[in-house]
């Protein structure tokens, strides 16, 4: 397996050649995300194996209720309203001091969360690990136009490549 640094800019390069690659660098606001599905991956500071904090999907294809395989409704633009495994604080309704931080390693169970959410008290307090806006790098590899990848595919052939080149996961991510 290739080393995951050669790995991935192969595949930046590659999406970037298709115009379906977008890069967000350190945002100063809201994430853009952009309308596309696909995969993201999150980056602390700077895109190398070291540095890699996240990777995840967004649309799954599905059997619809009349019998054809459809993509699902997921789109990057819905990633800010998560809050497991990892929260986007930017939200006029978050703390001042937590607000436009990436926070993972959830320190309570996902009915906990999600109780805390809607109680409208869910902070960076909540998580183990927070990382300010003015340090993230977000990838997002869109398959609209793809024939070769699925977003569970691809998802998969990321981690996969991170998991052999270093024996371990992302940080935020808990499964392969």
């Amino acid at each position: 397996m290739k080393n995951f640094n050669v790995f991935i800019d192969d595949l930046t390069e590659e999406f970037a050649r298709q115009n379906s690659l977008k890069e967000i660098k350190y945002p100063s606001g809201k994430v853009n995300w952009g309308d596309g599905y696909g995969v993201y991956t999150v980056w602390d500071t700077e895109i190398s194996v070291e540095n890699l904090v996240y990777v995840g999907l967004t649309g799954k294809y599905k059997r619809n209720k009349e019998g054809k395989v459809v993509i699902g409704s997921g789109r990057f633009k819905h990633r800010p309203i998560r809050w497991t495994p990892y929260r986007l604080f930017q939200s006029n309704e978050d703390p001042k001091d937590t607000k436009f931080s990436f926070c993972y390693k959830q320190k309570y169970s996902s009915k906990t969360l999600a109780q805390k959410k809607k109680d409208k008290t869910l902070s960076a307090n909540d998580y183990e690990c927070q990382l300010k806006y003015d340090r993230l790098q977000i990838l997002t590899f869109d398959l609209g136009n793809s024939k070769k990848y699925t977003p569970s595919l691809l998802e998969s052939l990321i981690l996969s490549n991170y998991y052999f080149s270093t024996g371990n996961m992302p940080p935020a991510n808990n499964e392969v």
